[in-house]
């Protein structure tokens, strides 16, 4: 399967957006490749997420902290990964919030 780029794109920018809004004042965003997978991980400095929250985001089942409705972002996100034969992965950042990554399978 060929990647989309509009769609991987999208996915970032999903996770960059719920970055900054989360953070405090610090926003990472790497890429790493390998010969098995490609991960592209945001990182942010705030409060981060507990795990049953996160599952919850990643179905499309949390509700936003903007408004009085559900979140998307992380569930669109999610399925562009899946999309595409890849995953994402939560982990607490180093820099004390959220961490999510996009882990693809290398081609």
């Amino acid at each position: 399967m060929r990647h989309d780029p509009a769609l991987l794109k999208r996915a970032v920018v999903n996770l960059l957006e719920n970055g900054l809004e989360a953070s405090k004042s610090k926003v990472e965003l790497s890429l790493d490749t390998n010969d098995q997978f490609t991960s592209i991980r945001v990182s942010d400095d705030g409060t981060g997420l507990s795990e049953d929250k996160v599952s919850l985001f990643l179905q499309g089942r949390g509700l936003s902290s903007k408004a009085n409705r559900q979140a998307f972002g992380l569930s669109s996100s999610n399925h562009i990964a899946r999309t595409h034969g890849g995953k994402i992965i939560y982990h607490k950042s180093n820099l004390g919030g959220a961490s999510f990554e996009i882990r693809l399978e290398a081609r």
